[in-house]
């Protein structure tokens, strides 16, 4: 709703809203979604990180990282990536706290504050689609297109993944 619950006024007043990305990513399959990380061979600090698609085909590979003291990595995996428990599904999209949306685009600076290269760097990237980024409490940096608000791909960090449990739903655990 876009009332305030205290007074009743409308807060978007004059605004439009285009597309809400919580209710699109609800309509989502969860194994449509595309969601990364990152992880580092033997959790050493000093091995560098290497992309992994965030599913439960790679529950093997990341229970190390998740630290599950369930034992279910392929379940804590698939209800992160919004497959809910029972009739209680989960909303997809974490709640967005203390995070700024930021839309990028095209670049479009002036290349002679910008210095060398940078002409070369517009003309390569002129047909950039515009993308919104932004942080949730889901543990995800999630990358939506500015046009239609689905979701393109969201990515969790290396230090997140051992915090991921704390997202199981309390009648989840056994």
């Amino acid at each position: 709703s876009n009332l305030d619950a205290s007074s009743g006024r409308n807060l978007f007043s004059g605004a439009t809203i285009l597309w809400d990305a919580g209710q699109i990513l609800q309509t989502t399959s969860p194994a449509s979604r595309t969601i990364y990380t990152a992880t580092r061979a033997n959790k050493v600090l000093t091995n560098p990180l290497v992309r992994m698609d965030f599913t439960a085909a790679n529950a093997a590979a990341l229970a190390q990282f998740l630290q599950d003291t369930n034992n279910d990595s392929g379940g804590l995996i698939n209800f992160i990536r919004g497959q809910g428990f029972g009739a209680g599904a989960n909303w997809k999209l974490g709640d967005i706290n203390h995070s700024t949306p930021i839309i990028v685009g095209p670049p479009n600076k002036d290349p002679v504050l910008m210095g060398s290269g940078y002409a070369g760097f517009i003309a390569a990237n002129a047909s950039r689609a515009k993308v919104l980024y932004v942080g949730a409490n889901d543990g995800m940096l999630h990358c939506f297109d500015v046009t239609t608000g689905a979701e393109l791909w969201g990515f969790i960090p290396y230090n997140l993944l051992p915090k991921l449990t704390s997202q199981w739903p309390v009648d989840s655990i056994n």
